[in-house]
């Protein structure tokens, strides 16, 4: 169907992008790509701007699902926090915010001295960003169950975003920062599929909806 299609290509164009970010390093820089507001980089931000967009539509296509049949799942305010939700990640990965923000806990507030390890504290952000998901999921599980593949790619992207971050703790060879943000990489593609299955649901209800009313 059209979801896997897209999974499909999507994932095979990612694949493309993080192999040739590789391959095409220039010499003596082997993870040039892989570096901040860079080429791979600038393409997660990417998905994760689309995947706001993307809830965007769910929360209009919800709005008008509660109109046409009040008793429906009432997502739409789900939505919307995922519209906010995924701007804020998309500007975190652009503009790397989260170091910033575990820097300033980590010198200023709590005054640790400067080490290799307080430096990847950062990780424990991005930890955080994920209960917080995780948590609003769990709010609204009853009524995004029946979304056909929404939970298989969430439950992917999940899995790649938790093997980034553990990547993250380690030394900064250019093997681990590949599977690093390569995972990182793989992660946002899911997320991003995630919501769509949520648009082929809508439109497959309202397709249905508007076959009855004829």
């Amino acid at each position: 169907g059209t979801l896997l299609v897209s999974a499909a290509a999507l994932y095979l164009f990612s694949i493309g992008l993080i192999a040739g970010g590789i391959v095409l390093a220039p010499a003596g820089q082997p993870t040039r790509w892989f570096d901040e507001k860079q080429t791979l980089t600038s393409y997660s931000a990417a998905l994760l701007y689309t995947s706001a967009l993307v809830c965007f539509l769910n929360y209009v296509a919800a709005q008008h699902m509660t109109r046409l049949r009040p008793a429906s799942d009432g997502l739409a305010g789900f939505w919307l926090l995922g519209v906010a939700g995924f701007f804020v990640l998309m500007a975190d990965e652009f503009f790397v915010m989260h170091e910033g923000i575990s820097r300033f806990l980590t010198y200023r507030v709590f005054g640790l001295p400067h080490s290799t390890m307080a430096d990847k504290l950062d990780a424990f952000i991005i930890g955080a960003y994920g209960f917080a998901g995780l948590a609003v999921l769990a709010y609204n599980w009853k009524a995004l169950k029946h979304i056909s593949g929404f939970f298989a790619f969430l439950a992917t992207g999940t899995g790649f975003a938790v093997v980034s971050n553990m990547f993250d703790l380690t030394d900064a060879t250019a093997m681990h920062v590949y599977i690093e943000e390569g995972t990182m990489i793989l992660a946002n593609p899911s997320f991003l599929l995630a919501c769509f299955a949520a648009v082929v649901d809508y439109y497959r209800q309202l397709e249905i909806r508007l076959t009855s009313v004829r």
